[in-house]
């Protein structure tokens, strides 16, 4: 039989067991108590119910209730989806109607049915005052959800998100998942339906998609089990071959003393350049001769040689070796990623790009944190100087990191500094503004609704949320990146990109891009295209990039010695395309046509021997 748990408005000055004509119901739920109805109370509304025998029930005046939900509940709205914030604000609603001198009471007596159980309840009803989520553990505990290693996990409700939060509310209808264009959400459609919250476990070809389904949904929870059951999935469908199966258990556990020798006369055997040398440990069990060898020390004027004779071994016991390490042995690379994996090692493989490795790192991200994606994974946003192109996934993902995501993207013992983190924005922003052109109008919107939600700790601070709102086409952000642009030098290259595709264009924007004329070309550039033949403003323009000719040769000389990426020269090349383009203009004006045609001339003879810079 199920438990039917309730929360009524009422005008009866205390707290009766029966629903009477007076009361209302507002919301319901079987079996756990909602997440958002433990917000409404505070320990001194645990009181007993005479007519259950003293059992516990929580009873307040309803406008108590919602002072303390509106005080406590941005803390839950933050980490919720759309859809599920509708239900919270229903609840809210309900109570905002109660009168006055109504009350509004929980029935759980059929949960706990003894007074003993009144302590574990305060205690649930206090644990929502945290400033954080995950420190609610106590109201998440009866909700049937944990909190593992900083995320939340269901791992025993089994209905969906809102209802784990907010229960079921009267006259309130959960508004359908919004259809998304972006492929990989109408892709994933079946499996959400078919497996998400019932337990079942996908075929292993769609694990790639669901794992990012998973990551991209913003959820508050993952259901514990059902990931569990992924991860074995994953586990199976990569097919390691029993030995190297047994060899990775094996080097996890302690060795047998009485098998050491047997490990040093393989460590000689392969010095000596013998044959056969894993013979010694031959008729041991792969896990035990694994450990063996994986425990033995090997002194330090030997291991260079060790090294080297190991690079030609394919036996997977040598990846056992500790002064092997595991890329030395020629063992198959995407078996050394599952090698990785069976061990359950950390850090994980995040630097490799085998399709086994990423997927290993999205499991381990799932249940710790975005910064354990891997440095290779199309969702994972691009912060670093020679990370990967920005894609409308890595930029949702993006906006919710923090500096702890960024500390452990980095593999840092301490969180990183203001600079550090400054350093990571500016890179991820200026990668994102130069893609935000190729993408869709239904992913520029879902990219705006994810910035307006609120991160604590958030990588990217409000200055660098508008420059990626006016490149996804705000224009009303455009006056937010002038001014960061001008109070902040290094934001100057992520503002011009935006600023050159507004289409309006004021006396103020005219004057940021006179301003920086002189050290961007492109905001030279944008001046000629958009001052309507000012000869002032064009003056300006040619005189701002009479210094292109010398920084032409200067960086092609540090192309030639590989000082700069193939971004960097990209990024420059476009720059002497749009100088050359804003000359073309300049020099339509009589007074200022000679010294354009001299400047043209003296670029393109700059750039003459340097292909990567010649236009077309």
């Amino acid at each position: 039989m199920s438990i039917d748990l309730s929360l009524v408005i009422t005008s009866s000055s205390r707290p009766t067991a029966r629903s009477k004509q007076d009361a209302r119901l507002l919301a319901w739920r079987r079996a756990f108590v909602p997440v958002a109805w433990s917000a409404m109370f505070d320990g001194g509304d645990v009181v007993p119910l005479e007519e259950e025998d003293g059992a516990p029930t929580l009873f307040c005046r309803a406008a108590e209730a919602l002072a303390r939900l509106r005080e406590r509940s941005p803390v839950l709205a933050r980490r919720l989806p759309a859809r599920a914030s509708a239900a919270l604000d229903a609840l809210a609603a309900g109570l905002a109607a109660a009168t006055a001198s109504e009350y509004v009471q929980l029935r759980l007596h059929e949960l706990v049915p003894a007074w003993s159980g009144a302590a574990a309840l305060r205690e649930m009803v206090e644990s929502t005052r945290a400033p954080e989520l995950t420190g609610w553990t106590a109201a998440l505990h009866w909700a049937g959800m944990d909190v593992e290693k900083r995320r939340i996990v269901m791992t025993r409700h089994g209905g969906t998100l809102a209802q784990a939060c907010v229960g079921e509310v009267c006259g309130h209808e959960m508004p359908a998942a919004p259809a998304r264009s972006i492929a990989l959400r109408d892709a994933l459609a079946a499996t959400e339906e078919r497996g998400r919250m019932h337990g079942a476990v996908v075929a292993a070809a769609e694990l790639e998609e669901v794992t990012a389904f998973l990551l991209l949904e913003d959820e508050l929870v993952i259901d514990g089990p059902w990931l569990d059951a992924l991860e074995a999935t994953f586990r199976g469908s990569l097919q390691l071959p029993p030995t190297l199966a047994e060899v990775a258990r094996g080097m996890t556990q302690a060795a047998d003393p009485s098998h050491r020798p047997l490990a040093q006369q393989v460590i000689d055997r392969l010095l000596d350049e013998v044959a056969e040398p894993f013979a010694p440990v031959a008729t041991l069990p792969a896990e035990q001769a694994a450990a063996a060898l994986a425990a033995l020390t090997v002194e330090a004027a030997r291991r260079g040689k060790l090294g080297r004779a190991l690079r030609s071994r394919s036996e997977p016991l040598a990846l056992s070796i500790t002064a092997a390490g595991p890329v030395r042995a020629q063992v198959p690379a995407a078996q050394l990623a599952l090698l990785r994996w069976f061990e359950n090692g950390n850090p994980l493989p995040r630097r490799e790009r085998l399709p086994a490795a990423i997927l290993a790192c999205r499991f381990h991200a799932l249940r710790h944190g975005l910064g354990s994606l891997s440095h290779h994974d199309p969702l994972a946003p691009p912060v670093e100087l020679f990370g990967a192109r920005a894609t409308p996934w890595s930029w949702a993902l993006g906006l919710g990191w923090t500096g702890e995501t960024l500390r452990v993207w980095s593999n840092a013992p301490e969180l990183p500094s203001v600079e550090q983190r400054r350093l990571a924005a500016n890179t991820f922003v200026r990668r994102c503004v130069a893609m935000a052109g190729e993408w869709t109008e239904s992913e520029r919107a879902w990219l705006l609704s994810r910035g307006a939600v609120p991160v604590d700790d958030a990588l990217l601070d409000a200055d660098d949320r508008a420059i990626l709102r006016a490149a996804l086409g705000d224009a009303g952000a455009v006056p937010a990146v002038l001014a960061a642009a001008t109070a902040d030098p290094a934001r100057v290259d992520a503002a011009i990109a935006v600023l050159t595709r507004q289409e309006e264009v004021g006396e103020e924007l005219l004057a940021f891009f006179a301003a920086t004329a002189p050290r961007w070309p492109l905001a030279a550039t944008a001046l000629a295209k958009r001052c309507g033949g000012d000869p002032v403003r064009l003056a300006l323009v040619l005189d701002a990039l009479q210094g292109l000719p010398a920084r032409v040769t200067q960086q092609i000389e540090y192309r030639d010695e590989g000082m700069t990426s193939r971004e960097e020269q990209e990024s420059f090349a476009a720059e002497v395309h749009a100088a050359v383009e804003g000359l073309a203009i300049v020099g339509a004006v009589p007074s200022l046509q000679h010294g354009a045609e001299a400047l043209l001339t003296a670029v393109r003879a700059a750039i003459a021997d340097a292909s990567w810079l010649s236009p077309g």
